[in-house]
């Protein structure tokens, strides 16, 4: 085996195959849901589907700073309920 077959080896397995967040992510993923609130994409208490691709698209990139896998919706929505369990919405537009 070459270095290079040994470098690549580490760098594959570098990536993780799950979407990690920062509190940076956090920030941005609040930030946009109350933005797309504002506009009214918001429905039954929940952001609408139009809410969730405003936050792919305001959150991508952000994986290569934590070498991870995109943010897709499940992820989003996953990082969104454990963020938002203890504070509710109207809470979040004070910070």
């Amino acid at each position: 085996m070459s270095d290079k077959d040994t470098n690549e080896d580490i760098d594959s397995k570098a990536v993780s195959t799950k979407a990690l967040w920062t509190s940076k992510d956090e920030a941005v993923l609040i930030h946009t849901l109350l933005g797309e609130k504002s506009k009214g994409h918001w429905g039954n208490n929940n952001p609408k589907k139009q809410a969730w691709v405003a936050c792919i698209a305001a959150l991508a990139g952000l994986e290569k700073v934590t070498k991870s896998s995109p943010k897709d919706m499940s992820s989003i929505k996953s990082c969104w309920q454990q963020v938002s369990a203890p504070h509710p919405v109207e809470d979040m537009y004070a910070h």
